[in-house]
């Protein structure tokens, strides 16, 4: 039998294509739009989600995932509710920057940035470590999955974001934060705005297989 513990589930979605993703830039707070590329991204997204019974879409103030949810939120006529929560991570005097420009910058940022890379509590620069994010994207989708209990919600943001509430599931984060309300009771579906239309489309038949199976007290078969 399916749990029948209350919860929220959770569609995680990254925005679409920016110029500066094509770049492989830490593009934190910078408020970059989508591509072309990026814009119809975000049309086969909401394409592939409307057939989901989606009670509220959230996204990131930031105009790359506002603009990926707004699509979606138009095809569920849904006002688009926007959490500062669910904003990039900062990475400081870095954004706009490279992973290459960044070592050859100096030697302490070399330093800095392979200490970064190993360590959840180093910060870039001036900008947020991995635990900092954690902490006030697990606050904020605790507070979520406890306004949404046995409703579908989109969660438009980005990679850091997404990141810290599967480091969650996977109780990878501190052992405070990954015992918190938003790992404990909710399950989430993870689209990448980037991605190719068919794959959009087979995350969200799965989620629509499994919210059918709920539905009806049966186990869905997701082996095929």
């Amino acid at each position: 039998m399916v749990s029948s513990i209350p919860r929220t589930r959770l569609i995680l979605v990254r925005h679409g294509e920016t110029l500066a993703n094509r770049e492989f830039r830490y593009i934190g707070t910078q408020d970059h739009l989508l591509s072309e590329q990026g814009q119809l991204q975000a049309e086969q997204l909401a394409e592939a989600l409307s057939v989901l019974p989606i009670a509220a879409v959230y996204s990131s103030p930031l105009q790359r995932a506002y603009r990926t949810a707004e699509s979606i939120a138009i095809r569920h006529a849904l006002a688009l509710q926007v959490l500062d929560g669910l904003r990039e991570g900062s990475f400081g005097s870095w954004e706009g920057m490279s992973r290459v420009e960044v070592l050859a910058r100096s030697l302490e940022d070399e330093q800095q940035l392979l200490a970064w890379e190993r360590d959840p509590d180093v910060a870039p620069p001036g900008g947020e470590s991995f635990v900092m994010i954690c902490e006030r994207v697990l606050t904020t989708v605790g507070q979520l999955a406890q306004a949404h209990v046995e409703q579908a919600i989109v969660l438009v943001s980005h990679v850091g974001v997404i990141k810290a509430l599967l480091c969650a599931a996977l109780a990878a984060c501190r052992r405070e934060q990954s015992s918190s309300h938003a790992s404990r009771s909710s399950r989430a579906h993870i689209l990448d705005g980037t991605s190719r239309d068919d794959e959009q489309k087979a995350v969200t038949a799965r989620a629509r297989a499994e919210m059918r199976a709920e539905s009806t007290g049966r186990r869905p078969n997701l082996l095929h």
